[in-house]
């Protein structure tokens, strides 16, 4: 995924997913370091303990799809109706292949992007939703990977879970590329500025009744620059749920750009959270199982 400026977010790919899932091109730096006890006072990291549905999701395991059919893979992406109230769908037809990236800013803790996880735990494929934006400016999102077991698709899971505890800092250049921080959004700014980003993320266990496993992930970015004597800051902040069913990963994520300082348009201050994430975490995983349930019951 990549990181922009003020108003701007882009969508997550699992990519995410917004996706710590982030699975597009673009968030590496060059020398990172990694550090313990970064100050997190300026960067919202409580996750709070989600709790079930309000119905059980089925059970999944005898779900009968080969390794390869992609379009199934797309049909267990929710359809508008399970668009969360308020939510708008994002213009665009899903997208499906695994697009591996790692290092700093991809992903979390440098430990690559969810398709490289995916892809390290035989992955046959991958769907991406074409996404959504919230009344309060985040953006949605949900992808689906598909694994030949489910002791591949919960390898997944446990890759994740064991990358996604660290903080690093590391400087990177204005700029829309690989390897940069739009925080300007002028092409005429890039490479004027160099911004220094601390990243936070953490995991923390999930329960939600009727699914095989799951975990959520959030990634906290606080990025700084001084451009003319100018001081510069904002916060980037992702959550991402991930839910196993069987042979399959669902991942929904919710991005917000908040708090953005030095910049004359006022700054906003919401945070995205697991609880805004909910309802796309509901909606999209109910509407997978009962997709799931139908193929195993032919």
């Amino acid at each position: 995924m990549t990181k922009t400026g003020p108003g701007r977010l882009a969508a997550l790919v699992l990519g995410a997913v917004l996706l710590g899932s982030c699975t597009g091109p673009s968030r590496t730096a060059g020398t990172t370091l990694v550090t313990s006890g970064v100050d997190r006072t300026t960067i919202p990291t409580a996750l709070p303990q989600a709790t079930s549905t309000t119905q059980p999701i089925p059970t999944t395991a005898s779900a009968p799809t080969a390794p390869g059919a992609v379009d199934d893979l797309i049909a267990l992406l929710p359809p508008a109706t399970r668009t969360p109230q308020g939510w708008v769908v994002s213009p665009g037809a899903p997208t499906t292949g695994l697009v591996s990236d790692e290092g700093f800013f991809v992903g979390s803790c440098s430990g690559g992007n969810a398709d490289a996880r995916a892809v390290a735990n035989r992955a046959w494929g991958a769907a991406h939703h074409g996404g959504y934006d919230t009344h309060e400016g985040a953006a949605g999102s949900v992808s689906v990977f598909g694994f030949p077991s489910s002791e591949d698709a919960e390898g997944f899971m446990r890759l994740t879970e064991r990358n996604g505890a660290c903080s690093a800092t590391a400087e990177v250049p204005e700029g829309s590329g690989r390897g940069a921080y739009d925080g300007f959004a002028d092409v005429a700014q890039d490479g004027t500025a160099r911004w220094t980003i601390t990243e936070t993320s953490a995991t923390d266990g999930l329960v939600f009744v009727g699914v095989d496993s799951a975990l959520v992930l959030r990634v906290d970015d606080l990025v700084r620059a001084t451009v003319a004597g100018r001081e510069y800051s904002a916060q980037l902040n992702e959550v991402t749920a991930f839910v196993r069913l069987g042979r399959f990963v669902i991942a929904t994520g919710l991005a917000s750009y908040c708090c953005g300082d030095g910049y004359d348009e006022p700054a906003g201050t919401y945070v995205a959270s697991l609880a805004d994430l909910l309802p796309l975490l509901e909606g999209a995983t109910a509407h997978a199982a009962s997709v799931l349930v139908a193929r195993a019951m032919r």
